[in-house]
């Protein structure tokens, strides 16, 4: 199982299992999608993460009856890690959506796609669990910078599946599913 004794997720007990079978793996794959905390530590491995703090954190940042959030805490508690996180979760959940990621400058977006690019490059879990949205060629597909395109049905959709933009940057023509803002003064 991925859950510790005392309830802490850890993705690295689910590595070390010889394998998993089809059932566990659709388990996993529910759970990371219906969990932030779970996605985040557990798959994603950022070990950082305590429940205590971040289980909340992320229960609010995965609300989706709440439309617009303002998420406030101090420097240092990984409130950027949830967010990048969760725009990956999305994704999973839903690879036909489009999301903006904006950041206070174009090069802090840029390395916040950067690393959800190496999840999905270098990950084993995530590469595992979530294989449906991994580009069977990132040489056939927008793998830039700036924007990702990755696997999804819809072929008519003129946006990428994930954009970044730094403030005073522009987007025109593109209609995204969803906005994420961070760290933007």
């Amino acid at each position: 199982s991925a859950m510790l004794p005392d309830g802490e997720y850890d993705g690295a007990l689910v590595l070390n299992q010889q394998e998993l079978g089809p059932e566990e793996t659709k388990r996993l794959r529910w759970l990371g999608i219906s969990d932030l905390y779970f996605f985040s530590r557990g798959v994603m491995g950022f070990k950082d993460m305590v429940p205590r703090v971040h289980k909340p954190m992320c229960d609010f940042i995965q609300r989706e009856d709440i439309r617009r959030k303002l998420l406030l805490a101090p420097r240092s508690h990984l409130k950027t890690t949830c967010g990048v996180s969760n725009v990956l979760r999305k994704v999973c959940k839903n690879p036909e959506d489009c999301t903006l990621m904006g950041f206070e400058t174009q090069r802090n977006a840029n390395t916040k796609l950067s690393i959800i690019k190496q999840q999905i490059l270098n990950n084993a879990l995530f590469r595992h669990l979530y294989a449906y949205i991994i580009p069977p060629n990132i040489n056939d597909t927008t793998w830039s910078q700036e924007e990702i395109l990755l696997p999804r049905k819809r072929l008519d959709a003129g946006e990428p599946t994930i954009r970044t933009i730094g403030v005073g940057g522009a987007v025109v023509s593109q209609h995204f599913n969803t906005l994420d803002f961070d760290d933007l003064i």
